[in-house]
């Protein structure tokens, strides 16, 4: 469930639903399970509480986010075959 997180940046209680096609009631203890992971990861991940809402947020980290700054630079800069 994490490593959804990581890759979508947010997810929600709906996102849950959708994402593994479960109940409402079976979301909402998985909900409970990420709560208790993102406790355990706080540097990584933020819970946000909008009125009855929970928004789960992963916060990328320095290093990633400079490895993914060099990658898209690596992209950019690469020059089309045949050039």
């Amino acid at each position: 469930m994490f490593n959804v997180l990581k890759k979508k940046g947010q997810i929600s209680l709906e996102d849950i639903v959708l994402q593994f096609e479960i109940s409402p009631a079976t979301a909402y203890n998985v909900q409970r399970a990420l709560r208790a992971i993102c406790e355990q990861h706080l540097e990584e991940c933020e819970v946000v509480e909008k009125g009855r809402r929970t928004l789960f947020i992963y916060r990328k980290n320095e290093e990633e986010e400079q490895k993914e700054q060099e990658e898209i630079q690596k992209i950019l800069s690469a020059k089309p075959e045949g050039s």
